[in-house]
């Protein structure tokens, strides 16, 4: 297994610009000049713009706390991954997600942005995927996505269990898009995505299925070992990847 390698700093500019480009929930700009930003992090010690998405959530629903406090989370973390996540296997690079941020009085105020055009670079995701996952899953998901689901494990008692489910069903999705825009990057994107599900914050929450696990070009599919708990509202039903759905 891959420790986390150095890395050197750069300007993420024209990668970010490019990996924009793959679809909306790949898009992460650095701020606008003017408008007032506050840190995504700020969420992990006062949850309250949490509860007030959740709430909104549970009423668009009809449905009960835990379930919107389930799809609020993986509507966010939809959002938050797929750019990093791009921009590591496309590029080689990871923006600085210390600057992730968001503009509450925006037009949208859950869209995520940057504070700056800086960044670092990473192990090459083809030859190293394990260790360009080190780096994403350092900065993503244990410094970003674990203390923002505790934070919203603290105003709602959902399982753990699911809500590490919906990160990963989130990195799977993200990267099914990514696969289908540019599917010159399927090897290196099954090596990273691969090791960032194994990493120990995502342990046992899903099945990376490869048609051909020794080819680095194969066809693939994800499982999760949890549900998202939106089959329990009116309507709804189960997402493509849910441990409910029939094989």
């Amino acid at each position: 297994m891959s420790t986390r390698p150095a890395t050197e700093p750069c300007d993420v500019t024209a990668a970010m610009d490019d990996v924009a480009r793959v679809g909306p929930f790949f898009e992460l700009p650095v701020v606008a000049a003017g408008n007032v930003a506050e840190p995504f992090a700020r969420l992990h010690t006062d949850p309250g713009p949490l509860a007030d998405r959740i709430a909104r959530v549970r009423a668009g629903l009809g449905s009960d706390e835990r379930v919107a406090a389930s799809i609020a989370f993986q509507g966010l973390v939809a959002r938050l991954v797929s750019a990093p996540l791009a921009a590591v296997v496309l590029h080689g690079v990871l923006p600085d997600l210390g600057g992730l941020c968001r503009v509450p009085g925006g037009e949208d105020p859950w869209a995520p942005c940057l504070a700056g055009p800086g960044g670092t670079s990473t192990p090459d995701p083809v030859e190293d995927p394990g260790g360009a996952a080190a780096v994403l899953g350092d900065e993503l998901l244990d410094a970003q996505l674990v203390p923002l689901l505790e934070a919203v494990r603290g105003l709602v008692p959902v399982s753990g269990h699911v809500l590490r489910g919906n990160v990963a069903s989130a990195l799977a999705g993200s990267a099914r898009v990514l696969d289908t825009a540019r599917r010159a990057s399927r090897p290196a994107l099954l090596g990273v995505l691969g090791a960032v599900l194994d990493r120990p914050s995502l342990s046992g929450t899903g099945r990376l299925l490869r048609l051909e696990p020794g080819a680095a070009d194969t066809e693939w599919g994800f499982r999760r070992r949890s549900c998202c708990l939106y089959y329990r509202v009116a309507g709804g039903g189960t997402c493509g990847d849910c441990v409910l759905t029939a094989r």
